[in-house]
């Protein structure tokens, strides 16, 4: 399992206190004839116009219109989406696992296979349904959330981390790697500190309180929605690699790099931006201490010009 997705049992017990169901037939609510999504998300892939969410206690919801025309500004994950639910069995955490989903109501009903594939294509899971073929992709999804005075960090499972910090109206963003160890202790390091994220520091937690870098945290509730999300496969110095553009409500985004050959976290960017990035048009992010990225979207592509030309496909 390579580790961009790997859900790690120490994490899960430092970070939310209880362990999370893999590979599950479990009914969700009343015996498994009319099961319910419920519990920590697990894995979410998505497109423009559907949704595949899978939560610990076994179940699964997919979200989608296919009639619906894929623009920039309408995706079909809103509540007029037609939607499937039942449960599932198999590690949805992991590379090139084979995945069984039995739908109960909605949409579609029946029992279909799913693979999940390797992570150098960037496609994450295909799904036949009745000899039908659905590829999506797969988006980092929220473990927990802390905040201190003016900080907030949050944890998402493809091991990264972001620290938002707000003074007045300036806000200044942090793109974080995170990892635990043998004993569970939770350990962060900075994607913008030219290190190659190697000077980690432990972020010591006990129930709802979480010490990092002289700080003290409380645990919240997720406090900001994704807007939308995009990825690119880039090439520099004869290496490939994956990025993936993260926009959040709160005006703040952020991006992730990894290698394409081997996955492995490669750096990361964090920053504030204006406009609005579910319509065509003008996009402009910054980044403190590197600068304005100018940005066009013209359908279903974000086009960043500099300080490289490379255009970015919505996953989102």
């Amino acid at each position: 399992m390579k580790k961009m997705f790997g859900m790690k049992a120490a994490l899960v017990l430092a970070l939310i206190g209880g362990g999370i169901v893999f590979a599950s037939c479990s009914n969700g609510s009343d015996g498994g004839e009319n099961p319910a999504a419920g519990g920590e998300i697990v894995a979410r892939m998505t497109t423009v116009n559907s949704e595949l969410t899978f939560y610990e206690n076994g179940t699964v919801e997919f979200k989608e219109d296919n009639t619906a025309a894929k623009s920039v500004s309408v995706r079909a994950v809103t509540a007029a989406a037609a939607s499937s639910l039942g449960t599932y069995s198999g590690n949805v955490t992991q590379d090139d696992a084979d995945i069984a989903l039995t739908f109960a109501s909605g949409k579609r009903t029946g029992t279909f296979t799913a693979k999940i594939a390797e992570r150098d294509d960037a496609s994450n899971i295909s799904v036949n349904m009745g000899g039908e073929n659905l590829t999506l992709e797969r988006i980092q999804t929220l473990v927990t959330a802390w905040r201190s005075a003016g900080k907030t960090v949050y944890f998402y499972n493809d091991d990264r981390a972001m620290q938002v910090i707000k003074d007045g109206d300036n806000i200044t963003c942090h793109p974080l790697v995170w990892k635990t160890d043998a004993n569970g202790t939770v350990s962060l390091a900075l994607l913008d500190d030219n290190n190659e994220h190697a000077d980690y520091k432990p972020a010591a937690i006990s129930g709802n309180t979480m010490t990092y870098s002289g700080d003290t945290y409380t645990k919240i509730a997720d406090d900001r929605e994704l807007v939308t999300a995009w990825r690119a496969t880039t090439s520099e110095s004869g290496k490939n690699f994956i990025e993936t553009m993260y926009f959040y409500n709160d005006g703040t985004f952020m991006i992730v790099m990894n290698k394409k050959e081997n996955d492995q976290i490669t750096n990361g960017f964090a920053g504030t931006y204006k406009d609005d990035t579910t319509k065509n048009g003008t996009a402009s992010a910054t980044i403190a201490g590197l600068g304005t990225l100018p940005g066009e979207i013209e359908n279903n592509t974000l086009t960043i010009s500099q300080p490289m030309n490379i255009t970015y496909d919505r996953i989102n």
